[in-house]
């Protein structure tokens, strides 16, 4: 879980979402690590400019470096594990969060992440004990929600998906990615609310979602 504008890119959802497209949440990105040795916090900050101009391997080298000077820092293996989660190296990401929760059981952060990489290797029930932890320790972040919606829909609890989905848009209503999961979360209901799942689809466009023709062709014309 290339830049895109959501991540997951959540391909094939269990068989109550087949006949949509996948649900789509913001992904993960590296944040700064307070508390570091002054060669450990360079490294890192070198690790960040190189994430930003998407130099994902100088970014993995740097921050792999903190790691080495920090093993025991889960900020700094939260930050190793992202950049190996957008270059396709789920194992690698998953053992260094594993590593961060285990060191640091308290931190939402980690076990987001953690969530949206068991779920990238369909792991489900791994990805939902991990983001059912980060939104028991941090109530207030959409994300993790949102994240944990994706992840009951992918099992098909679509009930308990809307519901947290909701919960993420309340708590950032420009959320892009959760206005649109949820507009597809609408679209599941028998029947479908169309212009509950109008409304979300629509404030997804006007935050910077793409336009989608098949749920376009399921809301129908307003």
């Amino acid at each position: 879980m290339s830049p895109r504008l959501f991540s997951p890119a959540i391909a094939a959802i269990a068989c109550a979402w087949l006949a949509l497209p996948g649900l789509r949440a913001q992904e993960p990105t590296p944040s700064p690590t307070p508390g570091l040795s002054v060669e450990a916090a360079e490294l890192i900050r070198q690790g960040l400019g190189f994430f930003q101009l998407e130099d994902l391997k100088k970014a993995r080298d740097a921050f792999a470096k903190a790691v080495a000077l920090a093993p025991d820092r889960p900020a700094a293996l939260v930050n190793l594990a992202t950049v190996e989660y957008r270059m396709g190296e789920l194992d690698a990401a998953r053992t260094h969060l594993e590593k961060a929760v285990h060191i640091d059981p308290d931190s939402a952060q980690p076990w987001t992440t953690l969530g949206v990489v068991c779920y990238e290797q369909g792991a489900y029930d791994h990805s939902l004990a991990a983001l059912a932890r980060a939104v028991v320790l941090d109530p207030a972040n959409a994300r993790a929600h949102n994240f944990l919606g994706v992840t009951l829909g992918a099992k098909g609890w679509l009930l308990g998906a809307e519901a947290e989905l909701r919960k993420s848009v309340e708590l950032d209503p420009n959320h892009a990615g959760a206005n649109f999961n949820l507009a597809l979360a609408y679209l599941q209901r028998t029947p479908p609310a169309i212009e509950l799942a109008r409304r979300h689809y629509q404030e997804a466009l006007r935050l910077g979602a793409a336009p989608d023709p098949l749920v376009e062709k399921k809301l129908g014309k307003p």
